[in-house]
């Protein structure tokens, strides 16, 4: 395994390549307060609360994204922003997960192109994992040790169709269904074909566990990209005006991890009239205002679940280089 100190100076470089690759393309670098009043949430990511005491007793979060902020800030800069914050996530501790991450979030002002967010990505990945192979050869501890071999050749999927294809289910139908206040119905087809769905399995519980252990294992060792996700998961993303059960929203995986997502951004919340039972809304009005912008597109990486895919590392606690929670 490699040492703390060359993690961390790799750590270190990749921050420094996402600074340089941003300030080169005249990105403006925004910084905003861990602390919030507001959040963009969903039943998938759990705030983390404190109780602000001065004058009277408050509620505030620490921010799950540094999203809202950044939107606030597109209502008056009207250009490229990207940001590199530590963000906070309750229940969540595994090999994949950590409470307090680094992230980094982009967005592409005037700009409707999922491509140029995903060429962004691919750029980053690419000259990050030519310095590891680099910083490889002239150390002579670690020589021994051999990146991930990511095949930067990323393969494209359609949410529908791995549904198809792997669960025999169309989504489609499932959702309009579920829409149609028959929350059970991807459950009951599921049962039928030989699944065990536990009864009291959401329409959200049932989605992710097909996702997790049945559609995502089948393309494990893949480099891989999956676009068009479903609305009510996809809650600041524009919708496509023929089929409003589908956004235009991407998810990007190695090796069975998601390291990156984008989308094309829903610019006013009057756009995407979709609700579900157990989907949070948006807090704040941040959306509201931004009607007045044009196109946006947007995207965020886990540096830290980016550095432990290109290294190799099989728990993302393994990059922290000071272990405090």
């Amino acid at each position: 395994m490699f040492n703390k100190n060359f993690i961390g100076q790799l750590k270190n470089q990749l921050i420094d390549l996402l600074n340089t690759y941003f300030s080169y393309l005249d990105f403006y670098n925004v910084f905003s307060s861990p602390i919030c009043i507001n959040n963009i949430s969903n039943n998938n990511i759990k705030n983390i609360s404190l109780l602000l005491n001065l004058n009277t007793k408050k509620k505030i979060f620490l921010q799950t994204s540094p999203e809202l902020c950044m939107k606030n800030f597109l209502l008056f800069m009207y250009k490229n922003l990207f940001q590199i914050a530590y963000v906070y996530r309750n229940k969540e501790r595994s090999t994949v997960h950590l409470p307090a991450f680094l992230m980094l979030e982009w967005y592409r002002f005037n700009n409707n192109s999922l491509q140029c967010i995903i060429n962004d990505f691919f750029y980053i990945l690419k000259e990050f994992t030519d310095y590891c192979n680099e910083m490889l050869s002239k150390n002579i501890k670690n020589s021994k040790f051999k990146l991930n071999g990511i095949n930067c050749k990323f393969r494209y999927y359609n949410i529908k169709d791995l549904w198809k294809k792997y669960a025999k289910i169309d989504l489609h139908e499932c959702l309009d269904a579920l829409y149609s206040k028959k929350p059970y119905h991807l459950r009951s087809l599921l049962t039928k074909k030989g699944h065990n769905i536990p009864q009291n399995f959401s329409f959200n519980d049932t989605f992710f566990y097909m996702m997790s252990y049945h559609i995502l294992p089948k393309i494990k060792f893949q480099s891989y990209i999956i676009l068009d996700w479903p609305s009510i998961y996809s809650l600041c993303s524009k919708y496509y005006i023929d089929n409003n059960l589908f956004s235009e929203r991407f998810e990007i995986y190695i090796n069975g991890v998601e390291i990156a997502n984008g989308c094309y951004e829903k610019l006013s919340s009057s756009e995407q009239n979709i609700s579900s039972p157990g989907i949070s809304s948006t807090n704040g009005s941040a959306l509201n205002l931004l009607s007045n912008l044009n196109h946006v597109s947007g995207g965020a990486v886990g540096v830290d679940r980016l550095l432990s895919s290109v290294l190799n590392i099989n728990t993302i606690k393994n990059t922290e280089i000071i272990t405090t929670l």
